[in-house]
């Protein structure tokens, strides 16, 4: 779920998928539910400067676990759809990433950006 501030993942959940998941031995575990809680991953996608601005906020949210940057998204928030060589498309991916990372509260997820390599992202701290 898309987020630009924090009342928007109160909690981790609001907007998260049903945490039921059938399978072969459905209904057969009665610590099912209590796992669920424990386990599942909650992931907010942060696609614009707004959402930006409000990271250490939002990933401080009990029960977020990461937050998913969208560049493309970003990009397209200040009006440079695409444009992963502009300085200011730069700059406002590597605030994100700054932010997300410095709260030492969520893991950072996100998609590759024109011109990033995936082991260029693990090195500069993507879990995801």
């Amino acid at each position: 779920r898309q987020v630009d501030e924090p009342a928007d993942s109160v909690d981790g959940v609001r907007g998260c998928a049903f945490p039921f998941v059938r399978a072969s031995g459905y209904g057969t575990d009665p610590d099912y539910m209590a796992r669920c809680r424990e386990e599942l991953l909650v992931m907010v996608q942060v696609e614009s400067a707004k959402g930006v601005e409000s990271i250490p906020e939002i990933a401080s949210v009990p029960g977020v676990d990461a937050v998913f940057l969208g560049p493309f998204d970003l990009s397209c928030s200040i009006g440079k759809a695409g444009r992963f060589d502009d300085r200011e498309v730069r700059d406002l991916i590597s605030a994100a990433e700054r932010a997300v990372l410095e709260s030492g509260e969520c893991m950072l997820a996100g998609f590759r950006s024109g011109g990033r390599g995936t082991r260029e992202m693990f090195d500069d701290g993507y879990s995801l």
